[in-house]
């Protein structure tokens, strides 16, 4: 059977994003019936008219994880990275808390994605433990998209393994209590509704970076470098210090 028949392509350079939601398999659990099918049409909604806005052409929904493929490019680059912001702040406004890795490699799309990017952009994702989007260390043509509107180096909290800074989607993270209402509602707290660690810590890790993102631009800070603090927790103790909230 030829490719074309097959409806496989050969895999080739691009940017590659994988997106999860956040407590899926809740939504599954919590709800039923009609209720269930309209949070899925809401998902495709949301993916579809993001896409539209920005002009993603290349998405693949499976369930709660989205495949996104844009050119090798700038004007790629600029895309994705204006998407994966929309999706984050549109997605925490439906309850659809949101999970993902941006990386460069190749990619075949077609009936069947696959490549070497698709499979680390996964891993990545995977890896990773807060509500936010998280570029390769290396991306191709990051040097020209350092902005505190679009992408900022930070510390990105994983799982496990070596503290590293990487480029991080910025976007308009909103203060505690509506990201917990945003991470919480519409199927997605645990059965038993006791808030379990898994879960506070992304949320406590997310709202660090929403400091950052606000402070950081607010005193100036150059958003390609990270200012010299142990982690995050060390910046907002050096901010309150130096506001005179907490002694020295």
């Amino acid at each position: 059977m030829s490719q074309a028949a097959s409806g496989i392509q050969v895999a080739t350079p691009c940017y590659f994003m994988v997106i999860d939601i956040l407590g899926f398999s809740q939504i599954t659990k919590n709800l039923k019936g009609d209720e269930l099918a309209q949070r899925m049409i809401d998902w495709v909604n949301l993916v579809e008219t993001t896409a539209v806005e920005v002009g993603v052409k290349a998405t693949q929904l499976i369930s709660d994880t989205l495949f996104v493929r844009e050119k090798d490019s700038v004007d790629g680059l600029k895309r994705l990275l204006r998407f994966a912001r929309l999706m984050l702040e549109r997605g925490l406004d439906k309850n659809f808390p949101l999970r993902g890795s941006i990386v460069h490699g190749d990619a075949a799309w077609g009936s069947l994605p696959y490549g070497a990017a698709v499979t680390k952009a996964h891993e990545r994702e995977q890896s990773l433990e807060w509500v936010g989007i998280a570029c390769e260390p290396t991306l191709p043509r990051i040097d020209q998209m350092w902005d505190w509107e679009v992408v900022a180096v930070y510390p990105v909290p994983t799982k496990e393994g070596p503290v590293r800074l990487v480029p991080a989607v910025v976007w308009n993270v909103p203060e505690s209590t509506e990201l917990i209402h945003g991470s919480a509602a519409g199927g997605l707290m645990a059965e038993d509704g006791i808030l379990h660690w898994n879960t506070a810590n992304k949320w406590e890790r997310t709202v660090q970076f929403g400091i950052y993102l606000r402070e950081g631009k607010s005193v100036g800070l150059d958003p390609r470098i990270w200012d010299g603090s142990l982690g995050p927790m060390h910046f907002i103790e050096k901010l309150l210090k130096a506001s005179d909230t907490i002694p020295t």
